[in-house]
């Protein structure tokens, strides 16, 4: 979910007929790899007392005493500083940015205890949706067209050319495959499709590379 927004705006803003720079696509790898880590890891310490009354979370680390608070802190501050000395080698406008996004990082495990829309959070921290009850399919279709048609001016802004539109259309026939596929009632399901987004973005950047290249 951090990675490859990433790549697409890096992917974008490349001259026409040149690959993305290298150097930005490994520190944005680096930095998607560290802060998700350490999302995980503010989510696990403030969730630990809900997370051993849960079957499928009662086994993590804190929640099962293997560490403790203290070393989880350590663990977070390793992990920051890490993430602190990638973003440092960005631009002043992307550190900036890269530092106010933290307050959506920590603030998004509090909200399950004040909404059950906890995702909409998460979604101001890494883009993407909520749930609609029985209209969820029907919602997420609309988000599906909105999330392509979005990417398509996106790449008319960047004058990308055909390529793009071949590959961002196979793209948004995967994410609809998602959306009409998933059985609301199953988890494994929804696991499986949650995990094929990957290919939707990798997808979604062969497309804009091919479309500043070809």
């Amino acid at each position: 979910m951090l990675l490859w927004p990433c790549f697409w705006s890096t992917a974008l803003a490349a001259p026409v007929g040149a690959l993305p720079d290298p150097t930005l696509l490994a520190l944005f790898a680096t930095g998607s790899l560290i802060m998700r880590s350490a999302g995980c890891t503010i989510n696990d310490m403030w969730d630990k007392d809900f997370d051993k009354q849960v079957e499928r979370t009662n086994q993590r680390p804190l929640a099962s005493g293997a560490l403790t608070y203290r070393q989880a802190w350590t663990f977070l501050g390793v992990q920051l500083s890490a993430g602190l000395a990638v973003l440092l080698q960005l631009n002043p406008y992307t550190i900036g940015l890269g530092v106010t996004s933290l307050g959506f990082v920590v603030a998004y495990p509090y909200m399950k205890r004040i909404t059950y829309w906890p995702q909409a959070m998460l979604g101001l921290t890494f883009n993407y949706a909520l749930l609609f009850g029985d209209h969820t399919q029907p919602i997420l279709n609309g988000f599906t067209a909105a999330a392509v048609a979005g990417l398509a001016s996106a790449g008319y802004m960047a004058d990308l050319s055909a390529p793009f539109y071949m590959g961002l259309g196979l793209s948004g026939l995967q994410l609809a495959w998602q959306v009409n596929t998933a059985k609301l009632d199953d988890p494994v399901n929804l696991q499986h499709r949650f995990g094929s987004n990957k290919w939707f973005g990798a997808m979604v950047f062969a497309s804009i590379v091919a479309g500043k290249v070809l």
